[in-house]
């Protein structure tokens, strides 16, 4: 375990692309308007079109200000953990990472929030708190606050429920020698790469948490199709990692969202309970097949999943 003595000064961002929509570049606006300045950008693209030199020059254009490095992968070369730490070792100076997603929208103050949250506390690593996008529906609302409170918390010890692992890389700032000290990101990880390096940084002795005065704004709609993947992907993670993980408390969690959601739909927008239904049946769904994955075939397997990389490897 390293000393954390000194405070972080220094923050380059890391994030993984892949065919980003539009939106992609108010996260570049938003991150070029920080507070905190960030010193360097590491832009990941996994995109299959590995020829298309349209987005490199509009990422050329918004980054000019950052020092913008922008790195080509493969598709299948793309893993939520193995890219990540790839995308750090290009920061040589700099004391923590920034971790975002092509689709999340940081206020203008979020860097300095959580910057400032991490250096008073001396925590190895701090998340945002993420509000659902412009336009989003009851469904999304609702998640998002129950899934990020207004109140802020600082997470020590051997983790023992869900929450305590909770370092979401949609927005999370971690420091660079904590990281490597616990060994980064794992190599080959379907996803919740952000849980397993929450857990490692608990287990070595650090303090993580959470800001609750640092604001992103992200959240999806997703259809039947799309939660059956997300969430087999999840199963199958729990499943791997269920005996570093407290994963038996999540279950709990997320019975009381779905009752949350019900009771809240029903006051608030009931035309959205159908949607809430398809959802939740996706979830289940989902998630049952994915803890079940090692008695269904490859072709399935991709089939069923958002990272299909992650099988064909």
């Amino acid at each position: 375990m390293v000393k954390l003595e000194r405070p972080v000064q220094k923050i380059g961002t890391v994030i993984p692309i892949c065919n980003p929509s539009e939106e992609f570049v108010s996260v570049l606006q938003a991150l070029r308007s920080q507070a905190f300045p960030i010193s360097k950008v590491i832009i990941i693209d996994s995109s299959p079109n590995i020829n298309d030199r349209y987005l490199p020059k509009k990422v050329e254009d918004y980054c000019h200000p950052l020092n913008c490095l922008y790195k080509r992968i493969l598709p299948e070369e793309f893993d939520h953990g193995k890219t990540r730490n790839l995308g750090v070792s290009n920061l040589i100076n700099e004391d923590a990472v920034l971790f975002l997603t092509q689709d999340g929208i940081m206020s203008e103050d979020c860097v300095e929030k959580l910057v400032t949250f991490l250096n008073v506390n001396t925590l190895a690593g701090i998340y945002a708190r993420q509000l659902p996008r412009k336009g989003a529906t009851e469904l999304e609302v609702i998640e998002r606050r129950l899934t990020y409170p207004s109140i802020s918390r600082i997470n020590s010890g051997i983790p023992r429920v869900i929450d305590d692992v909770l370092l979401s890389d949609a927005c999370s700032i971690i420091r660079i020698d904590a990281l490597n000290d616990v060994g980064g990101f794992p190599d080959k990880i379907i996803t919740a790469e952000d849980i397993v390096i929450a857990s490692k940084l608990l287990l070595a002795g650090y303090k993580t948490g959470y800001c609750a005065e640092a604001i992103l704004r992200h959240s999806h709609e997703l259809s039947f199709i799309g939660m059956v993947k997300r969430y087999f992907d999840t199963g199958v993670m729990h499943t791997e990692w269920k005996d570093v993980i407290p994963f038996s408390s999540a279950k709990g969690k997320g019975l009381q969202l779905v009752i949350d959601e019900v009771l809240h739909i029903m006051k608030h927008r009931p035309s959205e309970f159908a949607s809430l239904l398809s959802s939740v049946a996706g979830k289940i769904f989902g998630y049952s097949l994915g803890r079940k994955s090692n008695l269904l075939s490859i072709a399935l397997k991709c089939r069923l999943s958002q990272n299909k990389g992650f099988w064909k490897n």
